[in-house]
C-alpha cells in the first residue's frame, strides 16, 4: 500500500501538520483492513523518505496511545525503513520558512506548519522522538536509517542557487539503531533505476529481513510466554543440585527492595529506554555490558527494579529466545554480597527456565557436592559453559550495585568480564550484562579495559531531573493531602525539595520522611529554610535533632545496624538494648513484654533507619548512611563524633555481647559437637553453649583481628576445621587478610595445613597464589612454606597464580624458583 501526503506549503497550500497526516494515514489503513478479510493483525513494515518518517512516527505514538480503535495497527508493526527521515529537524527549513515569509508579505497564500515541526530549534521534533523511540523500544522495532552522503542542488529544480545537504547523518539516524549510509541525494534517496542500483542493492536485504521474520513477530506480540521458574519442571536427578545451589530467590530480594522502596512514580525511569547506549547494548548480536554508574542516592536501584519489569516483558513478547536473570547485590547481606553468590543467583535462574542445562553442573557436583557452589571459579566455568548452549537462547542478566559486593570478591568477577569481553572466540556467546554502582575505582579500571564491548551511560542529575521533579509532586502531593497541609505550604515544599535535592532522590525521602513525623504543621516552615544542601549535612542534621535522653540509645542502634554481618530483627535489637542496660540478672532472658516495650527505641533513630516489614528486620536508609557514619565527617566533629563508628571497637562490642548473650544460663546444656561453620546460623545460636572455633573461622575469613586474638585467648582451637577441612589459617590466606595470617602464624598455626579433598586439598600458599593475594604470597614464602606443594589434581601454587591471572604473584613466585614446566594430573603446566 502507497501513501501520499499533501506536502505544499506555498500558492494554494492546505492547512497541513504532522498529526493531520498520521491520522489520514491510521484511518487509511484501517479501512484497508476492514475491507479485506482476515487482515486485522497482518504485519506491517513501512518505508519513508523525507517528512514521511515523521509521519509514520507521529502515526505509531497515535496508534499506541489509542487503547481501542488503532491497538491493532500498533502490534502489527514490524520494522522501518527511514530514507532521509529528519527527526531532529532539517536546516533546509528555514529556507522554505524564508519563502514562505517572503510570499505572505506579497499576498500569496501559504501555509508553514510543516515547515516549523521541521526547523532544527523546534521542540516539536525532539518530543516526538522521545515518545516514538520509547515505543519503539519497548515493541522491539526494527529500525534501519539511511542517510544522503551528496548535497542536493535545489537551485537545477527551482532556479537560483541553492545547495544543500538537506538531511545530515545526525539527523537522519537513531541513537543505537542500524544507520547506513548512501551515496546519493536527498531528492533521489528513494528513487533507484533497477535492483542493480547501488542504493537499492543495499537498501532492499533489510526489507526482506524483516518480511520474513514478521508472522512471528506479530504472533509472539499477540501471544506472549510468561517466563516460567517452576520447580515441577526440574528433573528428578536435578533436584539435589538445585538445593545446594540455593542461596536466596533474587525474585523475593526484588520484592523485599520495592516493599522497602516503595512503588515507582508512573512515567519515571523510562527515559533510560529512549538512549542510544541502552539500544545498541539491546540490539547489537555480540556479547555487551552496559555499565549504569552514578551517585548516592541517584535512583539507580529504582532504575534496575524498572529493566527487570521492562526486560521481561521483552523476553515474553520476542520472537527470540531470551533468558532473564538479575541479582541485586546488598552489603548488608551476607547471602548478597560476593562474587559466588552473584554467580549463583544468576545459575539459579538460568537453570530453573532451561532445565536441560542442569547436565553442566553435574559432573561437578557428584564430586565437589555443596562445595562447588563455594568455588568461583568452578561456578564460573559452569556459567560460560551454560551461557555458551544454544538452548540458552540470549541471556541478559542484571547486577544491581557491585560496589556493595566485597572488594577482593567483585575483583575475580571483573577479571572475568574482561576476558569475557576482551575475547573474540566469544562474539557467538549472546551474553548481554546491564551492572549499576558508584564510579568505584576498581570497576572504572575493569571496565574500561574492554571497550567498545562495554559502555557506560552516566545516571546524572541532567538524566533524572524530570523524574526526580515528578517524584517531588506525586510524593508532596501524598503527604499533602495525609497531614492536610494548605496549598501555599505544599508548593514551598515542592520549591524548596526541588532546589536543594541535588539530583538525589534520597534527600527528598528522607525529608520527607522527616516531615512526616512531625506534629505541628507550624515547624514545617522553619524545618524546610534550615535544610541543608547536601546528604552529608542532611545526615548530621538529622542525628542532631535527636533527644538528648535517646543519643546513647540511637548511637548503639545504629553501630549495631551499620556493622552486623546481616540485617538484625527488632527483637534481636531489642535483646541488644537488654543486654546493653546492665540492669538484668545474669542468668535471666527478658520476658517477650519487655522485648516488645524495648523495640520502642528503635524509633528515636528517625528516618536513619527503616523497617522492613516482610522480614521483621531494621536496615539503614541507604548505603551512605553508613559511609557517613564511617566516615570522617562524623569523626571531625566535636558535637557529634559520639556516633562516629570504628569498626575495629564495633566488632569487638558485638562480639562481648553475643558472648554475654551465649554465657546465660539458658545456654549452659547443649552439644559443642555441633560447631562447624555451615551450620552456624540463627537455630544454631539458640543451642549451642561456645561458638569460639566456629566464630574464629568466620572472624578470620571476615578480616577480624581484633576478635581473633580475643577468641585465641579465651581458648578457641587454632586448627580449628569446618565440615570443608580449611582452618582459620587457610581462610584468612584465601580471603587476603594478612595481619590475620601474621596472628595466626605466631600463634604456631601449622603452615603446610590443606583444606580437605572436596577442595582439592589446597594448601594456604596455593589459595593466596589464585587469588591474588602477594602480601599473603610473600609472608608465607618468608615462613618457608612449601613453593610445590601439589593439590588433588597435581597442580601447585604456580598454577593456581596463573589461573588467577595476577601478574604480580606469577613473578613473585617465579623468582622465588617455582617451577615452570611441572605437568599436574592432566598433563598441563602452568602456562599450558
Amino acid at each position: 500500500m502507497a501513501f501520499n501526503y499533501e506536502s505544499k506549503w506555498l500558492l494554494g497550500a492546505p492547512k497541513q501538520r504532522a498529526s493531520t497526516c498520521a491520522l489520514q494515514l491510521l484511518t487509511a489503513l484501517d479501512n484497508r483492513r476492514k475491507v479485506e478479510k482476515d487482515t486485522k493483525y497482518r504485519p506491517l513494515v513501512f518505508i519513508d523518505h523525507s517528512f514521511g518518517g515523521v509521519v509514520i512516527e507521529r502515526n505509531l505514538v497515535i496508534a499506541n496511545a489509542c487503547s481501542g480503535s488503532f491497538q491493532h495497527l500498533a502490534v502489527s508493526i514490524v520494522g522501518i525503513v527511514f530514507l532521509g527521515t529528519p527527526h531532529r529537524g532539517t536546516p533546509a527549513a528555514r529556507w522554505g520558512d524564508m519563502v514562505a515569509k517572503c510570499a505572505k508579505a506579497l499576498g500569496f497564500a501559504s501555509e508553514d506548519s510543516i515547515l516549523k515541526e521541521l526547523r532544527e530549534d523546534s521542540e516539536s521534533p525532539i518530543d516526538l522522538l522521545y515518545e516514538f523511540t520509547l515505543w519503539a523500544n519497548r515493541a522491539s522495532l526494527t529500525l534501519v536509517c539511511f542517510f544522503e552522503q551528496h548535497i542536493t542542488d535545489y537551485g537545477k529544480r527551482f532556479g537560483g542557487v541553492w545547495k544543500e545537504l538537506v538531511v545530515g547523518e545526525a539527523s537522519a539516524c537513531l541513537d543505537g539503531h542500524r544507520k547506513v549510509p548512501l551515496a546519493t541525494d536527498h531528492v533521489k534517496i528513494n528513487k533507484y533505476s533497477g535492483p542493480n542500483d547501488p542504493s537499492y542493492v543495499q537498501v532492499y536485504p533489510f526489507i526482506v529481513d524483516m518480511a520474513q521474520q514478521a508472522v512471528q513477530v506479530v504472533q509472539c506480540r499477540l501471544n506472549p510466554q510468561s517466563i516460567v521458574e517452576d520447580n515441577l519442571r526440574i528433573p528428578h536427578e536435578s533436584t539435589e543440585c538445585l538445593q545446594s545451589l540455593f542461596l536466596s530467590n533474587p525474585l523475593d530480594d526484588l520484592a523485599a527492595i520495592r516493599s522497602a522502596k516503595g512503588e515507582r512514580v508512573s512515567g519515571t525511569c523510562e527515559w533510560i529506554l529512549t538512549q542510544g547506549r541502552y539500544t545498541s547494548w539491546k540490539v547489537e548480536d555480540s556479547p555487551q555490558l552496559l555499565w549504569l554508574s552514578g551517585g548516592p542516592g541517584i535512583g539507580k536501584t529504582m532504575i534496575s527494579s524498572f529493566l527487570v519489569g521492562e526486560l521481561a516483558q521483552l523476553a515474553e513478547r520476542s520472537s527470540q529466545r531470551i533468558t532473564l536473570a538479575f541479582f541485586f547485590c546488598g552489603d548488608k547481606d551476607e547471602v548478597r554480597k560476593t562474587a559466588t553468590a552473584i554467580l549463583r543467583g544468576l545459575l539459579l535462574q538460568i537453570l530453573r527456565q532451561r532445565p536441560i542445562l542442569f547436565k553442566y553442573g553435574h559432573p561437578d557436583f557428584a564430586l565437589s557436592r555443596d562445595s562447588l557452589f563455594t568455588n568461583f571459579h568452578a561456578l564460573w566455568r559452569i556459567f560460560m559453559s551454560v551461557v555458551e548452549d544454544k538452548e540458552v537462547g540470549v541471556v541478559y542478566c542484571l547486577i544491581d550495585a557491585l560496589d556493595e559486593c566485597q572488594t577482593e570478591s567483585r575483583r575475580l568477577l571483573l577479571t572475568d568480564f574482561a576476558k569475557l569481553f576482551r575475547s573474540q572466540q566469544n562474539k557467538k556467546i549472546f551474553v548481554k550484562f546491564i551492572v549499576t554502582s558508584r564510579r568505584k575505582n576498581d570497576i572504572e579500571e575493569s571496565l574500561s579495559t574492554v571497550s567498545p564491548a562495554t559502555q557506560n551511560l552516566q545516571v546524572d542529575s541532567g538524566r533524572i531531573n524530570d523524574d526526580l521533579y515528578e517524584f517531588i509532586d506525586v510524593k508532596v502531593e501524598e503527604l499533602s493531602t495525609r497531614k492536610r497541609y494548605s496549598a501555599d505550604l505544599k508548593e514551598m515544599i515542592k520549591s524548596v525539595l526541588t532546589e536543594k535535592a541535588g539530583g538525589t532522590f534520597l534527600y527528598v525521602s528522607l525529608v520527607l520522611d522527616d516531615l512526616s513525623r512531625m506534629k505541628a504543621q507550624s515547624l514545617v516552615r522553619k524545618k524546610l529554610q534550615e535544610l541543608p544542601l547536601d546528604l552529608n549535612r542532611l545526615y548530621n542534621k538529622i542525628i542532631t535533632q535527636i533527644e538528648v535522653e535517646y543519643v546513647e540509645i540511637a548511637s548503639s542502634i545504629l553501630q549495631w545496624v551499620a556493622v552486623a554481618r546481616r540485617p538484625l530483627t527488632a527483637k534481636e535489637l531489642a535483646m541488644v538494648r537488654f543486654l546493653d542496660s546492665g540492669n538484668q540478672e545474669k542468668n535471666t532472658t527478658p520476658s517477650e513484654d519487655l522485648l516488645n516495650e524495648l523495640k520502642d527505641d528503635l524509633k528515636c533513630c528517625g528516618p536513619l533507619v527503616y523497617h522492613d516489614t516482610i522480614n521483621d528486620t531494621i536496615n539503614l536508609v541507604h548505603q551512605s548512611a553508613k559511609e557517613f557514619l564511617l566516615g570522617e565527617y562524623l569523626q571531625a566533629s566535636k558535637d557529634l563524633s559520639h556516633y562516629h563508628i570504628v569498626l575495629n571497637r564495633t566488632n569487638l562490642l558485638i562480639f562481648r555481647t553475643c558472648w554475654t548473650y551465649l554465657s546465660r544460663e539458658e545456654f549452659e546444656q547443649a552439644i559443642p559437637a555441633l560447631v562447624n561453620e555451615y551450620n552456624f546460623r540463627e537455630d544454631t545460636l539458640d543451642r549451642l553453649p561456645t561458638l569460639r572455633d566456629a566464630w574464629v573461622i568466620r572472624a578470620a575469613a571476615a578480616g577480624q583481628e581484633t576478635v581473633v586474638q580475643r577468641l585465641l585467648e579465651n581458648g578457641a582451637e587454632l586448627e580449628a576445621r569446618d565440615k570443608c577441612g580449611r582452618t582459620p589459617l587457610l581462610r584468612a590466606a584465601e580471603e587476603g587478610h594478612a595481619t590475620i595470617v601474621m596472628l595466626l602464624l605466631k600463634k604456631g598455626a601449622e603452615l603446610e595445613a590443606r583444606n580437605e579433598w572436596l577442595l582439592e586439598g589446597q594448601t594456604s600458599l596455593s589459595l593466596a597464589a589464585g587469588e591474588g593475594h602477594t602480601t599473603v604470597v610473600m609472608l608465607l614464602l618468608e615462613r618457608g612454606v612449601e613453593l610445590e606443594a601439589r593439590n588433588l589434581w597435581g597442580r601447585t601454587p604456580l598454577s593456581q597464580a596463573t589461573e588467577g591471572g595476577d601478574v604480580t604473584t606469577v613473578t613473585m613466585l617465579l623468582e622465588k624458583g617455582a617451577e615452570l614446566e611441572t605437568r599436574d594430573e592432566e598433563g598441563w603446566t602452568p602456562l599450558f
